[in-house]
């Protein structure tokens, strides 16, 4: 018989930071779907991935992600563009290339890289507390 002993006196619940914070994001990995896939598509066939963030230097807050949707040749022009806009913007805030055309390895590049966002919080069906989104990323100087 294995005996594990432990101290639960200074475990803190993870929470969400407060709406409207500025806050400097690591990027942790994207998440996969059971096949492993990173790039998935959504009920109407259009892809995306998940990248997974935690608040870096706050060691009590909780992780979260971002539903980002990316182009495709099913979409209309304008639907196209505004999410390169939106996937350009998210590149920009963690330093990555965002000009001409890009290839990125999601699962090899993106992990580690950080960027500064302004949060919000919204209800968390998982466990029914409250989690962070991105209200906004915060984008270098150019």
């Amino acid at each position: 018989m294995s005996l594990l002993e432990t101290n639960f006196d200074a475990v803190k619940e993870l929470k969400a930071v407060p709406d409207g914070s500025e806050v400097k994001l690591r990027i942790l990995r994207c998440d996969t779907n059971e096949e492993g896939q990173v790039i998935r598509t959504n009920k109407n066939g259009d892809p995306y991935f998940i990248p997974r963030f935690e608040i870096a230097d706050n060691p009590y807050a909780k992780e979260f992600n971002y539903y980002m949707p990316v182009q495709s040749s099913k979409l209309d022009e304008k639907t196209n563009n505004d999410l390169g806009i939106r996937l350009q913007r998210f590149y920009r805030c963690f330093g990555i290339k965002a000009t001409g055309a890009v290839g990125v390895d999601l699962e090899k590049d993106l992990p580690g890289k950080v960027g500064w966002a302004i949060l919000s919080i919204e209800e968390d069906d998982y466990d029914g507390g409250q989690r962070n989104r991105v209200k906004r990323w915060i984008l270098p100087k150019a």
